[in-house]
C-alpha cells in the first residue's frame, strides 16, 4: 500500500509530472501532491533544488492546488502492474515534512477538505 513518502509517475500524462503521498490512508484514500517546475509555482512555499531527490532534474516546486487523493488500493494495484503507473524512489521523511509543511500554511491552496488528511 502507498505510505507517506511513496513516489510514482503516472505514466500516460502529459507532463509526467511527480505525485508523492503526503498522508496516511483515510478510508482507502491518500493525499497527493505534484512536483512542477519552479517557474510555473513561484508563490509555493515548499520549493527543491536541483538532485535533493533523485526525481528533481531542475528547479522545482509543490505545486498545492493541484493536490487531489486518489485510492490506496488502485495506487497499489497499478503500482504493482506497472502498466499506468511507475514507482519512483520514496521521498525521505525530511523532504515529505518541508512538503506537509508548506500545506499547512494558509496560502498554498489547499481545502479544507484536504487539510484534514494531515491531521
Amino acid at each position: 500500500m502507498p505510505s507517506i513518502g511513496t513516489c510514482f509517475q503516472v505514466i500516460p500524462e502529459e507532463c509526467n509530472h511527480f505525485w508523492i503521498v503526503i498522508s496516511k490512508i483515510i478510508d482507502d484514500r491518500v493525499l497527493v501532491v505534484n512536483i512542477t517546475k519552479s517557474f510555473k509555482c513561484p508563490d509555493s512555499p515548499c520549493h527543491f533544488a536541483v538532485r535533493e531527490h533523485p526525481t528533481i532534474t531542475e528547479p522545482s516546486a509543490v505545486f498545492y492546488r493541484k493536490a487531489r487523493t486518489f485510492s490506496a488500493t488502485k495506487v497499489d494495484a497499478q503500482l504493482a502492474d506497472g502498466q499506468l503507473v511507475r514507482r519512483l524512489e520514496d521521498y525521505p521523511q525530511e523532504l515529505v515534512k518541508r512538503i506537509i509543511d508548506g500545506a499547512q500554511t494558509a496560502e498554498c491552496g489547499l481545502t479544507l477538505k484536504f487539510l484534514k488528511y494531515l491531521e
